[in-house]
């Protein structure tokens, strides 16, 4: 595993910016239990609907 380090710098964002990130940051703890989608979850998800575009086939 390739770790990469950042440090934040100066970010200068429009004012419709600005609110949206507020927004997102006034309601952060709403998605704190979210479930994070992995490769394998998105195609157990999506398994019946590639099917059905698929003509019956299983796209694997």
């Amino acid at each position: 595993m390739r770790l990469v380090f950042w440090s934040l710098g100066t970010i200068i964002l429009s004012e419709s910016r600005r609110c949206l990130v507020a927004t997102l940051m006034k309601h952060i703890d709403a998605w704190r239990d979210a479930p994070v989608w992995t490769p394998e979850s998105i195609a157990d998800a999506t398994a019946d609907w590639f099917k059905y575009l698929s003509g019956g086939k299983r796209i694997t």
